[in-house]
């Protein structure tokens, strides 16, 4: 089946914007909270409720558990396996300048530490933080079965549906206002599988009516939408940092997060299919780029702490410093979009470069075979 660049599109949209809150300056500065880069966040956050609600977009086409099972074991379990024991085995060489065989060779002490962290449904492992989203991934895959129920229900009945809609809302909104201690939710394990199920089922209600967002009417109503929930939010953040310093509202888990992450795939919807359709440069993009956004997720991580220690985020900042007259919203806008470009490229790079690896010493062992 031919795919739907708009969502593809989005996808790299979703993956930038992960780059971009693990590469953006910390709010909390030179001991006040700096409302330029507190807004930048708040345009940035919802990376993940975005691939929460991709996931909607096709999940609940499985008809067979079975088969959905081994597609995320051979597309999700398996890579992250890999590249878990990467960073474990070789993360004390490439950033703690260990030696090779101080790096590879752990003792159990590591071993039963990691045992635990896995025990706790959470990775531990230097540099794969990032991977809780994959541990709250499979806990989705498990309760399919819970969830296609619900929605094959639903999906009978637009009243059924705009319930759901309601209520799911509600829910997050009473969340909100509860300053998060009524469901207390969060990146770890069952503490993120309920917002993140929500987020999944509507992205499914969402796709199933994307017919309704391809005009530009839908294109400049989720754009200033998108706006308005990024200063809104912001607003709110300020008033909280002062009076408890949490952040909860600029998380995914949010309702502002999950409006959020409606009306920015409304956007990239209606603009791709009303305005971009068709551009040929576009699509190649989109084409050349989207099939690697899973290998993009995992290994930006370190990608990022290489440019950091390497000094290149230093020289990109006085670079920018520099054109922008000084440092600033400016200066600090430009230098979180363009490192997040040059590490989205450069893992596009090397994930290719490792395709290309691959695929060759499977064509030599190939070779060898027949020529034996």
């Amino acid at each position: 089946m031919k795919k739907d660049l708009s969502v593809q599109c989005t996808r790299l949209l979703a993956c930038f914007f992960v780059i971009c809150i693990h590469v953006y300056p910390p709010i909390f500065y030179d001991g006040s909270y700096d409302v330029s880069r507190l807004v930048l966040a708040s345009y940035v956050a919802d990376a993940v409720a975005l691939f929460w609600f991709m996931m909607g977009f096709f999940l609940f086409r499985n008809e067979s558990y079975l088969g959905l099972w081994k597609k995320t074991c051979k597309n999700i379990i398996l890579p992250s396996m890999m590249f878990t024991a990467a960073m474990f085995y070789f993360s004390g060489m490439m950033f703690g300048k260990e030696a090779f065989w101080v790096s590879v060779f752990h003792p159990i002490s590591d071993y039963v530490e990691l045992w635990y962290g896995l025990r706790s449904w959470n990775s531990i492992v230097e540099n794969t933080g990032h991977l809780w989203y994959i541990y709250v991934y499979l806990l989705l895959i498990l309760i399919f079965p819970i969830m296609k129920c619900f929605v094959d229900w639903f999906d009978e009945d637009d009243g059924r549906t705009r319930g759901v809609i309601i209520i799911s809302f509600a829910v997050l909104i009473f969340n909100d206002i509860s300053g998060n201690s009524f469901g207390n939710f969060s990146h770890h394990s069952i503490n993120a599988l309920f917002p993140a199920a929500i987020q999944v089922m509507l992205g499914h209600v969402f796709y199933k009516n994307k017919d309704r967002f391809l005009n530009r009417k839908s294109a400049v109503i989720g754009f200033a939408t998108f706006i308005v929930i990024g200063l809104v939010r912001s607003a709110i953040q300020y008033y909280i940092y002062w009076d408890n310093r949490s952040n909860f509202i600029l998380y995914w888990f949010t309702s502002l997060g999950t409006l959020d992450a409606v009306v920015i795939i409304m956007s990239v919807t209606a603009v791709y299919n009303s305005v971009l359709k068709g551009n040929k440069i576009l699509d190649w993009i989109i084409t050349i780029l989207s099939p690697y956004t899973f290998g993009i997720y995992l290994i930006h991580q370190p990608i990022i702490r290489l440019t950091g220690d390497c000094g290149f985020q230093e020289c990109l900042k006085s670079v920018l410093n520099s054109i922008c007259h000084g440092e600033g919203a400016i200066s600090e806008t430009a230098y979180t979009v363009v490192l997040s470009i040059i590490v989205l490229v450069t893992s596009w790079i090397v994930l290719v470069a490792l395709r290309y690896i691959v695929n060759g010493a499977r064509g030599v062992k190939l070779a060898m075979g027949i020529s034996s």
